[in-house]
């Protein structure tokens, strides 16, 4: 079990390699280009899949990369997120980490932006 500064630790360095790598404007400029084929509802497209596995193959693995020069499992850092998952200040960069590790969660981000795209708040 890690302790919590640890726990600290990792979400601030991954914070901070989300930032500085530009990973979160990557991940924004992809959501902007892909998020017009998502619909509000429970039906799933087959194309959603594709997407999704762009995306995930697109950040994952840079972060996956990074953690792991940094000597933190995926497991580890699945378990910082469901810590801070509600925490207000790292919230952009724990759904973009959930997007990865979840398809639901993806969807449902790429429904919210289209509908910002929509009302102008991107």
């Amino acid at each position: 079990k890690m302790s919590t500064v640890d726990s600290e630790q990792i979400l601030e360095m991954v914070q901070n390699y989300v930032f500085n790598d530009a990973l979160l404007q990557d991940a924004i400029t992809f959501a902007d280009k892909h998020c017009d084929i998502f619909e509000d509802t429970p039906e799933q497209k087959l194309e959603y899949t594709t997407v999704y596995n762009d995306f995930k193959q697109l950040f994952e693995t840079k972060v996956e990369t990074y953690l792991s020069e940094k000597g933190v499992t995926m497991e580890q850092f699945e378990e910082v997120l469901t810590k801070h998952k509600d925490d207000e200040n790292s919230k952009m960069v724990v759904e973009l980490l959930w997007a990865c590790a979840s398809y639901e969660m993806f969807v449902s981000l790429m429904v919210e932006r289209k509908a910002d795209k929509l009302t102008g708040k991107a």
